[in-house]
């Protein structure tokens, strides 16, 4: 093995490394974000389940987890959301959803 290929493993190590150490401070971590408050999940039930409602939205609430979602509305339906947050700081959210045929819906 030449002297030249040897240099080249061994920057290709101290370069590795570095990345790999050097870019997993670059990820946020729980606590880290900053105005994480201001993410505040619509409806009580997409709430509950952790934001892992986007499979099951086939409701009013479709538009925001999953708007292909409202492909499998079959009733007309409404949902409103009212929050009161921090001192005066409140939260709304409406929205209407109407079947157009088996597929779409408005």
């Amino acid at each position: 093995m030449s002297h030249r290929c040897m240099h080249h493993r061994l920057l290709f190590f101290i370069v590795g490394t570095a990345c790999f150490f050097g870019l997993s401070r670059l990820w946020a971590a729980a606590g880290t974000t900053g105005a994480s408050f201001l993410e505040i999940p619509v409806g009580a039930r997409p709430a509950a389940l952790a934001g892992g409602y986007s499979a099951l939205a086939t409701d009013a609430y479709a538009p925001i987890w999953n708007p292909a979602g409202l492909g499998f509305l079959r009733t007309t339906q409404i949902s409103a959301m009212h929050l009161a947050y921090l001192e005066s700081t409140a939260y709304e959210f409406a929205s209407f959803g109407v079947p157009l045929s088996d597929v779409q819906a408005f």
